[in-house]
């Protein structure tokens, strides 16, 4: 049985998307990716990340793609041959990404973000959307337990305000407004990871919804003062 092996820089989008994994599976493709930060790999088992990458990477490839790299990539992109140092740290994140304690950890992960997704959506419904709402929303499915990316997108128009009032209860956030992302896609990243409880989880929820509703009497407010005026 053969398989192909595809390498690209990322998985998971920073707006919450995700690559169609099901489907790359179905041509029996197995996907690694490489970035500065961590080694990916996803197959038909699963999918993990290590956290403790070497640099460089291995690709596998005809001898006339072989040819092309050699001669006209870009060195800093693409080495033939990669050190000693590079294959052994790569094999080092394959055999974390295939321990029992990874399988825990994907588990862990697949959970949290499912239930992030839940409570982030009972807890907005009576909330506009124009407000605080969750971009990208169709690549979350709340009636599937399949993969899901745990990158959430945030949407608010006034995302430095609320960035504001989730940094006084102590959450790391930034902002991310106009010109960095387009006008009207203005957001947070609230990103998932093993380490967190539900208990955080609510709580941040929590502090969300309460920003949202403290905007939404300031609409109130100001449609009242500007009614009096009239």
């Amino acid at each position: 049985m053969r398989y192909f092996l595809l390498a690209c820089l990322c998985t998971f989008a920073k707006q919450g998307g995700r690559a169609p994994l099901s489907d790359l599976q179905k041509i029996k493709l197995i996907l690694v990716k490489w970035a500065s930060t961590r080694i990916t790999s996803l197959t038909a088992s699963g999918s993990g990340a290590c956290s403790k990458p070497p640099t460089g990477g291995v690709m596998t490839m005809n001898a006339t793609v072989y040819e092309y790299l050699s001669n006209h990539s870009v060195p800093w992109m693409f080495t033939s041959a990669p050190a000693h140092v590079d294959m052994i740290g790569m094999k080092f994140c394959f055999d974390v990404l295939k321990s029992a304690e990874a399988d825990r950890l994907r588990e862990t992960v697949m959970d949290l973000s499912h239930f992030f997704l839940s409570l982030f959506a009972q807890s907005t419904r009576d909330i506009p959307k124009s407000v605080l709402s969750l971009l990208n929303s169709e690549t979350k499915n709340l009636n599937s337990r399949g993969l899901i990316s745990p990158i959430f997108a945030i949407f608010s128009p006034d995302v430095v305000a609320l960035q504001n009032h989730l940094n006084e209860k102590g959450y790391a956030a930034r902002a991310l407004a106009p010109p960095a992302v387009p006008r009207g896609k203005e957001r947070l990243r609230v990103v998932i990871h093993a380490g967190n409880s539900e208990e955080q989880i609510k709580s941040l929820v929590e502090a969300l919804r309460e920003w949202a509703l403290a905007q939404g009497s300031n609409v109130i407010k100001q449609d009242e003062a500007l009614r009096s005026k009239l």
